[in-house]
């Protein structure tokens, strides 16, 4: 920080932790409760040499990409506190079971999850950079000009937001095309990327005008005018959702190889999620509360999900879904300290995107997705750009769910949600015959039971109500559209099974291949490898 002044005055520095780098200032004056001050901050941020941490890459010399981090925040970050137990009882403090207060927590509910620095802001940027770079911030291009050798671009956002941008210059390409919403408006769709990684651009752009479209039909209307997405170079893996913008790796797609359709379409399914959070974040942006993560990962994962399912059919789904429960499970199995549940989960994203989203996918086949959608419209019609607490938290989420299911299915909300619940479900014989020119009968047996754990993975109970699971007899698997694997159903229907060993007879009018309980892992099953097994012909 090179100057620091409240309205005009330099205020008085009483501490300066230059380890935690933790400052606490005088204020020049009193402020009362509802005064209000002018504070402005000169920042200089750069690197002299390599960081002795990390890779130093926030600032490049082409690629450039960082976040409202690098200004000072205010406040207590707890976030920096110690967070294994195992170093809290070597220094004497207990053990933290949460980050974040419960759901009616007042702090919490007054306060947005990804800072508390501030509320919902106004945001104008002017940035300056190399002659033969874009700079690039959240919102409108105003004005762009040349001085000195150097380019500005002057930017600013429509409306209030949350305290939450980037900063991003590069030399780039673009691509732009022109996306029309069913109300008749337009946005204009821009992909800024290095020359020479053009490989996928198309793969984008498709992904960004189907998940605009699936988004603006079942949800709300897009706020902006335009909608970015930003390359920035292989120093990091991942994707980020602000305003208008969404920087997006170089590894994480840019340069993927897409030639096998049997291959994850990761580009496509992270594009559609980060286009999500335009709703589940910068909509609905959620409170510092118990839970408030899954409004935004949750939800972006769910959005994501249905937006493959229309691109890829639902019978190819299987695969991104079976990958959802093993990372899932994976996280589980690798947890230091214990799970939380689907309502209160503040910090394991294995959660959060993981079981959230198969949890609602699953949820939108049981009671229907355009019935569970008009919930989440429900909930941002009522929750969207809420500019004054309290904000929204998992409680009020969750109601909007519980109000579009049926007295019958609410006990998978509370096993889903409110629970830690796992199914094992397994086929152990399949046997099929022919009974005439058209009709096959096929005889299968089955385990299945349903378990409730804690938090340290110790069983609960395994409750004997019967269950409402999908049964389904397979023809040959078949190639779709796209060139994927997909299953060809000749039988499929939801069915109300006992927890134990069962037993089904069910004829049907083509040669049967293979029989599953749960064939699609819609469910969340400790080994869903197993869900499925291959019909054998038997000659009586």
């Amino acid at each position: 920080v090179k100057t620091f002044t409240i309205n005009g005055q330099e205020p008085v520095l009483g501490l300066n932790d230059e380890y935690l780098g933790y400052q606490i200032y005088k204020l020049p004056q009193t402020m009362e409760p509802g005064d209000t001050f002018q504070m402005t901050m000169e920042v200089e941020a750069g690197y002299r040499g390599f960081p002795n941490s990390g890779a130093g890459s926030n600032i490049v010399y082409n690629g450039t990409f960082f976040n409202n981090q690098v200004f000072p925040s205010f406040g207590y970050n707890a976030g920096a506190e110690l967070s294994s137990d195992k170093y809290r009882k070597k220094n004497n403090l207990p053990d933290r079971e949460y980050n974040s207060p419960p759901q009616d927590d007042p702090w919490g509910l007054g306060n947005l999850l990804f800072n508390d620095d501030g509320d919902y802001v106004s945001f104008e940027a002017v940035i300056g950079t190399k002659a033969d770079q874009i700079a690039i911030a959240p919102g409108r291009l105003e004005k762009e000009w040349e001085e000195d050798g150097r380019k500005y671009y002057q930017y600013k956002l429509d409306g209030k937001q949350d305290f939450f941008f980037n900063i991003s210059s590069a030399a780039y390409e673009v691509e732009r095309e022109t996306w029309q919403a069913r109300s008749g408006k337009t946005v204009d769709l821009e992909i800024f990327y290095h020359p020479k990684h053009d490989y996928n651009i198309e793969r984008i752009m498709h992904a960004m005008e189907r998940s605009l479209n699936y988004f603006d039909q079942y949800y709300t209307p897009y706020q902006y005018q335009q909608l970015r997405i930003l390359e920035f170079p292989r120093y990091a893996t991942f994707a980020q959702s602000f305003p208008t913008t969404v920087p997006f790796a170089e590894s994480f797609g840019f340069v993927g190889d897409f030639s096998d359709p049997e291959d994850l379409d990761y580009v496509f399914l992270v594009t559609s999620h980060e286009i999500a959070h335009q709703w589940w974040a910068h909509q609905i942006s959620p409170s510092n509360t118990r839970g408030a993560n899954q409004i935004s990962e949750s939800m972006a994962e769910y959005s994501s999900l249905m937006v493959m399912k229309r691109e890829y059919g639902e019978e190819a789904m299987q695969d991104f879904l079976k990958r959802e429960v093993d990372s899932y499970l994976a996280g589980r199995a690798n947890e230091s300290k214990f799970e939380k549940t689907l309502l209160d989960n503040d910090s394991q994203a294995y959660v959060w995107y993981r079981k959230g989203g198969s949890i609602l996918y699953m949820l939108q086949d049981y009671i229907g997705e355009e019935n569970l959608n008009q919930g989440f419209k429900n909930f941002l019609d009522s929750a969207a750009f809420r500019e004054e607490a309290p904000f929204a938290n998992t409680l009020e989420w969750y109601g909007h769910i519980q109000s579009r299911t049926p007295d019958s299915l609410r006990y998978l909300l509370e096993d889903s949600f409110e629970k830690i619940t796992l199914y094992s479900n397994r086929i152990t014989d399949a046997t099929y015959k022919k009974v005439s020119d058209t009709e096959y009968e096929v005889t299968f047996t089955f385990d299945s039971k349903k378990t409730y754990y804690g938090g340290n993975g110790e069983e609960l109970e395994s409750p004997e109500s019967a269950n409402l699971l999908e049964i389904g007899i397979f023809g040959e698997d078949q190639k779709n559209d796209q060139g994927m694997t997909e299953k060809t159903p000749i039988y499929l229907k939801k069915q109300w099974i006992k927890p134990g060993q069962n037993t089904l007879t069910i004829t049907v009018n083509e040669e049967p291949k293979k029989v599953g309980i749960d064939p699609y892992n819609k469910m969340i099953d400790r080994i869903p490898d197993d869900n499925m097994k291959a019909a054998k012909e038997v000659n009586e």
